[in-house]
């Protein structure tokens, strides 16, 4: 505070007053004035805005000797640089995780990397075969449980078992799992480009196609039987979905065994059933690397 007596008569002088002219505005002494001025005195805060009214300026003006703006220009423009460089790098971080597919992964899952010549597609037959108990007098209890799962994360659940024109259906819903490097799904449908789903073998080739321009169908490749008194026996496909929900989709079979001569097996009055699935198929994406790619 010792400043504020010369940014006192800084003020009073630059408005051409003097010590008497000064202490009448305030209502004091011209000693007072002058005490202030050589800092034998030190008014306090509400005498220092008093005195900042009278020489028309802002307190701050009259402690430091600067005016409120002033002060704060230099600071607005230290804060402004500060924002503008911590936007664009913002930016950068999003243009490389745009870049390098990780965007993509977290919004869109597979979908996005189906479509993007970033990536390579190859289509595996995964061997053996899975199967599930139903409950078929409490339908609801069979949602959610397990047919297929690995260490990848890849599962296959049980969607929903409803009835149909007086039968039953059994839907699968495929989970996956995807990152900006690439991604799996284990599935009994899969998403192929058309050139390739040409044939029942065609997406169990493992040739990777990719490109924006392709066009994309969906084929069921799994079969389902169902065991009725000891005996396995074939059910027919009830429909299937593309890629959906990201990293999933769905397909289903109606629970209406046949024996060989087509001639369907009664399941009526069975409370549980065993439905067993094989032909699974696995689609992998794979990153082709890129120099903005990282880790």
């Amino acid at each position: 505070m010792a400043s504020v007596g010369k940014h006192i008569r800084h003020l009073r002088t630059a408005r051409g007053l003097t010590q008497e002219q000064l202490a009448e505005m305030l209502f004091v002494t011209r000693q007072t004035v002058s005490a202030w001025e050589t800092g034998r005195a030190q008014p306090d805060l509400e005498t220092l805005e008093r005195i900042a009214a009278a020489l028309e300026t802002d307190v701050t003006e009259v402690i430091y000797g600067v005016s409120r703006p002033q002060a704060l220009g230099p600071l607005k423009c230290r804060w402004a640089m500060i924002g503008g460089i911590i936007t664009i790098i913002i930016v950068f971080i999003f243009i490389i995780l745009f870049k390098n597919g990780t965007y993509g992964a977290w919004r869109y899952g597979l979908s996005s990397q189906l479509s993007s010549a970033d990536y390579t597609l190859s289509y595996n037959e995964v061997p053996g075969s899975w199967s599930v108990k139903l409950d078929l007098v409490d339908l609801d209890s069979n949602a959610g449980k397990i047919l297929y799962e690995d260490e990848s994360g890849c599962r296959i659940l049980v969607d929903v078992v409803d009835e149909h024109e007086g039968a039953y259906r059994v839907w699968f819903r495929s989970y996956g799992v995807c990152g900006w490097k690439g991604g799996t799904l284990v599935s009994g449908c899969q998403t192929v480009p058309a050139e390739c789903s040409s044939g029942q073998d065609a997406p169990l080739r493992q040739t990777a196609v990719s490109g924006e321009d392709s066009f994309w169908t969906w084929e069921t490749y799994a079969s389902m039987t169902a065991a009725v008194d000891g005996a396995d026996y074939p059910c027919t496909l009830a429909g299937e979905s593309s890629l959906i929900y990201k990293n999933g989709n769905q397909f289903g079979f109606h629970l209406n065994p046949r024996r060989s001569d087509g001639e369907p097996v009664d399941i009526g009055g069975l409370e549980q059933i065993t439905v067993t699935v094989s032909g699974l198929t696995r689609l992998s994406t794979q990153r082709i690397a890129r120099f903005w790619d990282i880790g």
